[in-house]
This record gives structure tokens, C-alpha cells and sequence, in this order.
């Protein structure tokens, strides 16, 4: 009896040490990686002193592209999300989550508004494309742009990377 207890307790701390050992590759993927901020795309503000915006390529390369806005207003800089697809931005859409409601060749800020620009666009997306310089949709038909999350790093911006 004394021995069935014994074996029963051995196998019951194999059990439990082998499931330790199990979660630990699961426990150790909860902390940033040491390489977390290599990747990340860095961004000179010197660069808008001249320009009031600037669109930069994020290098992503799927079905649809990705491309950052990053517009300086006074003193704020504002970074926004444009997803790309065949060399044209697509206009988000507030009824179609995964979907476009069109594409933009010229994005422009004129007036404190963001808007397309291009001269083959229906009037009702003329008019429904425009943004303020917050990212908010003028309209009650288009989402609001995406904004990015970004740390000032002294001269460049760091994009993607949260404050917390």
C-alpha cells in the first residue's frame, strides 16, 4: 500500500513538472522581445518644415499595401494609416469594415481638410472624402482615418511603437 502511494505521488510530480515545463515557452512569449523597437520605421520631423504632410511607404507588402500620413499642424505632429493598392489609397468605408468605398491617386490638406483630390471621382465622394486634420470624417457616410500610434524619439518619430 505504502509503495502504490509512493508511485502515485511520483507520477502525480512528473505530471505537473512536465505541464510546467509546457507553459513555459507560453509564459516567456508574454515579455517583449529584446529586439522590439528594430523594426520599427523612424521618421525625421525636420522633413516637414517645408511640407505641411508627407506620405511614407511602411515597406509592408500584402494584398493591400500599407502607407503612413504624417502631417505636422502647429507644433502637433498626427500620424493616420492608408491602406494602398495599385499605387492609389483606398477610401475607407464606414459600411464595409474590410472594404474600400474607392480609390484616391492625390491626397491634399487645403483649408485645414484632408481630401482627395482627383479629378475622376464622383461628386458624392468629392464631397464625402474629407477629413479634418484629427483624422474625423467631415461626413456621416466615411470612417474616421486610422490614427497610429508613434513616440517621439528627439528629432524622429518611432511609428507603431505605443507610449505605455
Amino acid at each position: 500500500m505504502c509503495r502504490k502511494r509512493v508511485l502515485v505521488a511520483l507520477v502525480i510530480s512528473l505530471l505537473l513538472v512536465g505541464i510546467g515545463f509546457s507553459f513555459k515557452p507560453l509564459i516567456e512569449s508574454w515579455s517583449m522581445p529584446a529586439n522590439a523597437g528594430e523594426h520599427l520605421i523612424r521618421f525625421d520631423i525636420g522633413e516637414l518644415k517645408e511640407k505641411r504632410f508627407v506620405i511614407i511607404d511602411s515597406g509592408f507588402d500584402g494584398y493591400w499595401g500599407h502607407s503612413y500620413l504624417i502631417l505636422k499642424d502647429g507644433g502637433e505632429v498626427r500620424v493616420f494609416l492608408l491602406l494602398t493598392r495599385e499605387n492609389s489609397y483606398l477610401m475607407p468605408s464606414k459600411h464595409h469594415l474590410w472594404s474600400a468605398s474607392g480609390y484616391c491617386q492625390k491626397l491634399q490638406i487645403k483649408d485645414q481638410v484632408i481630401s482627395c483630390e482627383d479629378e475622376d471621382i464622383y461628386d458624392w465622394q468629392k464631397e464625402g472624402w474629407k477629413w479634418n486634420l484629427e483624422g474625423e470624417n467631415l461626413s456621416s457616410q466615411f470612417s474616421s482615418l486610422e490614427v497610429v500610434d508613434f513616440v517621439n524619439e528627439g528629432r524622429f518619430i518611432a511609428i507603431g511603437k505605443g507610449t505605455d
